[in-house]
Formats: C-alpha cells, sequence, structure tokens
C-alpha cells in the first residue's frame, strides 16, 4: 500500500508526502494524485518528501522522475530518500536545459 499526504507550508512551500510501497500496484491510483497536487501548485517550490517510502520498484523510480520533469515554474526537490533506493539516484541526473531539473537532480543526490 502507499500513500501521499499534501502539505502547504507557511513559507509557501508544496509537499508530497509518499509513504509505502511504491510499486506497479500501488501507483495507478497515487500517481494522478502526485501529478496534480504538483501541478496545482506550480508556482511554488515542491518538496517531495521519501522519507515513508519502504520499499520502490522502476514504477516508483518512474513517478520520481516524472514529478522532476514536469514543467513547472518553481524547483522541485527529493528529500529524505533513503540511501538503499540507490536506483533513483541513478535516474535523477536527467538531461534537460531546466535549471530546477538540474537542482531537483542535485538534491536528489544529496538526499543521500
Amino acid at each position: 500500500m502507499a500513500a501521499l499526504a499534501i502539505t502547504d507550508t507557511a513559507d509557501g512551500k508544496r509537499i508530497l508526502a509518499l509513504t509505502g510501497r511504491l510499486d506497479a500496484t500501488t501507483l495507478p491510483e497515487l500517481w494522478p494524485k502526485a501529478r496534480r497536487a504538483a501541478d496545482e501548485a506550480a508556482a511554488k517550490p515542491l518538496i517531495v518528501d521519501a522519507a515513508g517510502i519502504e520499499y520502490c520498484d522502476g514504477a516508483g523510480v518512474a513517478l520520481f522522475v516524472d514529478l522532476l520533469r514536469r514543467r513547472r515554474e518553481a524547483r522541485v526537490e527529493v528529500a529524505n530518500l533513503k540511501p538503499t533506493f540507490r536506483i533513483v539516484r541513478a535516474a535523477a541526473p536527467l538531461r534537460s536545459e531546466s535549471p530546477d531539473l538540474l537542482i531537483a537532480s542535485s538534491a536528489v543526490r544529496a538526499a543521500s
């Protein structure tokens, strides 16, 4: 099971806290909610909090990549990514002209 909690902070950020197992069976319901939450706050910095993730397969990696690559006015970062999810860190250095994506890619690497 996977869950998504959405929080808007007093300092103007949107936090998407992901918990549980991110895999092909749990993401069909969660993925559209995460995309919608990110898109609704496109002008706010977005933090994807990965502290509560217990398991992440290729589908989970694809969700992170999708959130990092979405067109936004503000930056995206992945926080609290456990070192055991090395594949997410490996997928993060995406080639893009977007400075926001580069910041996000650096944040993913730094979270380890």
